[in-house]
């Protein structure tokens, strides 16, 4: 039994060693951590985009509160609905903040619709980060806070601007051991507006208010942390961000590629980037495309 083990042993060791070295080559092939190319959003730009906004006049406050206690309806709605694409209750909700959107427009216009929407995404950020702060305290995970029958206030202040927001923003991108990023701040402000303008885009041309850097902090994220997106929506975005000069749209969109599979489509877009690292990820993607 003992001059069997050996030889059995040595076999063992032997397929280890191959399958490390197997595993060794497929990471030498794949092409770096893409987060790499993932350039830091501007702090400055944040800071000159919430000075712009602090200057922008209020609108008055009987004005703006029927749309905010539609909304803050809708979220509740949102948040006590299992599932919300099927909930009586949410639909209505959903229409009232839709009219009520649609009705503010009409008499106030969209640039103050947005406006209102830019000053309620900042609240949404502060409450969010409060709101993990307690869940931290509290040694429970946002969902379990937010089916609370009776929610506190860090929670219920959350509710009425956020609703399923805390569910979705760790897998998002936007949360690094259960705290908000303050660097991601802007892609939470550019997702809010697109969930704030929503309901009007078949009624108002919205977009054109939409300011170029929430456009650009949109597109950022989607390329680089948009969770189950298209795989051609997420490329679309990378399109659109290669009218940049800063930014690295082309080794982006052929790290999607890649990760999809799709690798000669990868080395064309690899080839077509000026970053230090695209020549590298090009061999990569042709030498998987050859297997």
């Amino acid at each position: 039994m003992g001059s069997m083990r050996r030889p059995l042993a040595i076999l063992g060791l032997a397929v280890l060693v191959a399958g490390i070295l197997l595993l060794g080559l497929w990471r030498r092939d794949k092409p770096v951590d893409p987060a790499q190319l993932h350039p830091p959003l501007d702090v400055g730009a944040w800071s000159a985009y919430a000075e712009r906004l602090q200057a922008r006049p209020l609108p008055p406050e009987r004005a703006v509160a029927p749309l905010l206690s539609a909304f803050a309806a809708l979220n509740r709605a949102e948040v006590a609905s299992a599932d919300p694409a099927a909930d009586t209750r949410y639909a209505m909700a959903a229409n009232r903040w839709a009219h009520a959107a649609a009705d503010y427009v009409a008499r106030r216009g969209a640039a103050d619709f947005l406006d209102v929407g830019r000053r309620h995404g900042i609240r949404l950020a502060e409450r969010l980060a409060a709101l993990l702060d307690w869940c931290d305290a509290q040694g429970i995970s946002p969902g379990a806070a937010l089916a609370l029958e009776a929610p506190p206030a860090p929670v219920a202040d959350y509710i009425e601007v956020g609703g399923g927001f805390a569910r979705f923003a760790a897998e998002g991108g936007l949360l690094r051991d259960g705290r908000l990023v303050d660097e991601r701040l802007p892609f939470v402000q550019a997702l809010f507006i697109e969930h704030w303008v929503a309901p009007l885009r078949s009624r108002a041309p919205l977009d054109a208010h939409v300011w170029p850097e929430e456009r650009a902090w949109l597109l950022r994220w989607r390329v680089e942390y948009q969770p189950g997106g298209r795989l051609e929506d997420r490329l679309a975005a990378a399109d659109e961000l290669a009218t940049l000069p800063d930014y690295p749209a082309h080794i982006n969109a052929g790290v999607l590629l890649y990760d999809a599979g799709r690798y000669t489509e990868a080395a064309r877009r690899f080839a077509r980037s000026s970053h230090p690292q695209a020549v590298a990820y090009r061999r990569a993607a042709e030498r998987a495309a050859s297997r």
